[in-house]
């Protein structure tokens, strides 16, 4: 997943270092449903409604689209700490090596601003949900990472609710369990260690770099 997005970088932005005020996130996801509401609950937490204000923008699409609109925000906004882009590499079953375009210079604008950060799941953002379950480093299509997320969750669409013998698996339980979640991906990426480089190291997800930066994970 590549351990890039765990890169030195500070808060602060020119003008606003000292201030006592929430910090601020503009959020940017390649999905209206799913990451929407995993997010929206990450923002109800007590410990992070306390101490950030997270905004999920409007424009969802394309990774290049989201690196595009977080330049821009960023430029604009001075009350802004940090920008994050959430999206996938996909890897759909008709065409197993057609991935979303141009996603290196993608990563590469985002090396180029402090401020601007990545959560890329490979092969979809349903791996990252999976992670909060059980851990898991087999090769994934995006069909195979959306019917074991169902499978575990007990759901039927993108939806972040299921129900599954007799437990129900919400986007607030979802929220409960990042901490899991971010040990299973840092188990991964030990497994993995330098053997695959992006976009071939399926499975993957840098949602970890998200979640430690709103100081929910805490890795030894």
């Amino acid at each position: 997943m590549g351990r890039r997005h765990d890169r030195p970088h500070s808060l602060r932005r020119k003008g606003i270092a000292s201030r006592k005020e929430k910090i601020v996130f503009r959020v940017f996801t390649e999905g209206s449903v799913t990451e929407v509401e995993y997010i929206n609950a990450i923002k109800r937490l007590p410990s992070i409604a306390e101490r950030f204000h997270i905004e999920i923008d409007d424009l969802h699409g394309a990774p290049r689209n989201l690196m595009d609109k977080a330049i821009n925000v960023l430029r604009g906004n001075q009350e802004i700490n940090q920008c994050w882009c959430v999206f996938d590499v996909e890897w759909p079953a008709s065409h197993p090596h057609d991935h979303h375009p141009y996603l290196q210079d993608v990563i590469r604008r985002s090396d180029q601003y402090e401020h601007i950060r990545c959560a890329i799941s490979n092969p979809t953002f349903e791996f990252w949900l999976i992670l909060h379950h059980k851990y898991e480093n087999r090769f994934l299509l995006n069909e195979d990472a959306e019917k074991e997320r169902h499978q575990l969750d007990g759901s039927i669409d993108k939806s972040l609710f299921g129900k599954k013998s007799g437990d129900i698996y919400d986007a607030e339980w979802y929220a409960l369990h990042c901490e899991i979640a971010c040990k299973n991906a840092v188990k991964l990426d030990q497994w993995r260690a330098l053997s695959a480089s992006f976009p071939n190291n399926n499975p993957s997800s840098t949602m970890t770099s998200f979640i430690k930066e709103l100081g929910l994970y805490n890795q030894d």
